[in-house]
């Protein structure tokens, strides 16, 4: 009965004390009450309608935020699949077997190592003037006695030259170029008829050969005991030379003196017998290069 008691004395006090409080503000501040309610209130009103503001255009900020790194993500992609072809393109697989260069023409087995050679065998190098043929074998150091074997020059041209011309007509003018009328061969283009020059067009070395037939006044006095059986007063002629020619250097044939100058050329278009030729026996190829 007591706890009973107890409990039933502390809600009505409970409810009491509320109800003495409520007077006691009426009471005393009724207005003053009321106006601080009706301000926080409204303060309360204004912090949330501020608040959904910001939570709207914060809304906004990010769906905007997430359409930009959208669209970036697909222009992104576009970008990469671009790159990634260029670098499809210009990929190098590379390695240690991979071509490389001297920057030069290799000269020697040593130089034909140093751009990865490793095959013993012939092999063509570039000589002081010609191009050579060399053994190399690999297996040996490079200063060894074994490591390099000259075996011989190759006949390299960078362009064929020889030609093969003939005189139709008589000729007796001293001191002046042979021309030819008749060309039979004339590959490279290096013999010039109408003038009778030949040009060289590479420095080498060159063979020419003339023969010609010339015939003499009768009052001359060549072959005279045997002037029965030449009756024509004719003598043969003949030049053989080598030349080393520079690229540019001119060859032709004159007569100055001796028994072209007293005669002259014994040709015509049915008896071609003065011949004129040469060709280029060995090209200073280095000076081609």
């Amino acid at each position: 009965m007591k706890n009973f008691f107890v409990a039933v004395f502390f809600v009505l006090t409970f409810v009491n004390s509320d109800q003495l409080l409520a007077d006691w503000n009426s009471q005393f501040y009724p207005d003053r009450f009321a106006h601080t309610l009706s301000s926080s209130r409204k303060q309360a009103n204004m912090d949330i309608g501020q608040s959904s503001a910001l939570l709207s255009e914060t809304i906004i900020a990010v769906d905007n935020l997430k359409k930009e790194l959208k669209d970036y993500g697909a222009d992104t992609r576009a970008i990469i699949e671009v790159l990634d072809g260029k670098i499809d393109a210009f990929s190098c697989t590379c390695s240690a077997n991979d071509a490389t260069s001297i920057g030069k023409i290799p000269s020697s087995c040593q130089d034909l190592k140093a751009i990865g050679n490793t095959e013993s065998g012939l092999y063509s190098v570039l000589g002081s003037k010609q191009v050579e043929t060399v053994y190399c074998d690999f297996t040996e150091a490079t200063d060894g006695p074994g490591f390099q074997k000259w075996i011989g020059y190759q006949d390299v041209k960078s362009m064929p030259t020889y030609f093969y011309v003939q005189k139709t007509k008589r000729f007796s003018a001293k001191n002046t170029p042979i021309p030819f009328e008749r060309a039979i061969l004339n590959i490279g283009e290096a013999m010039n008829l109408e003038s009778g020059k030949f040009k060289a067009p590479v420095a080498g070395t060159y063979f020419f050969s003339f023969i010609g037939l010339v015939q003499y006044p009768i009052t001359s006095t060549l072959n005279e005991v045997d002037a029965v059986n030449n009756v024509y007063y004719l003598s043969p002629v003949t030049v053989q030379s080598t030349l080393m020619l520079k690229a540019g250097d001119e060859v032709w044939l004159e007569a100055s003196y001796g028994l072209l100058s007293v005669g002259y050329l014994f040709d015509s278009d049915g008896t071609r017998y003065t011949h004129f030729n040469g060709w280029l026996l060995e090209e200073d190829i280095v000076h081609s290069l």
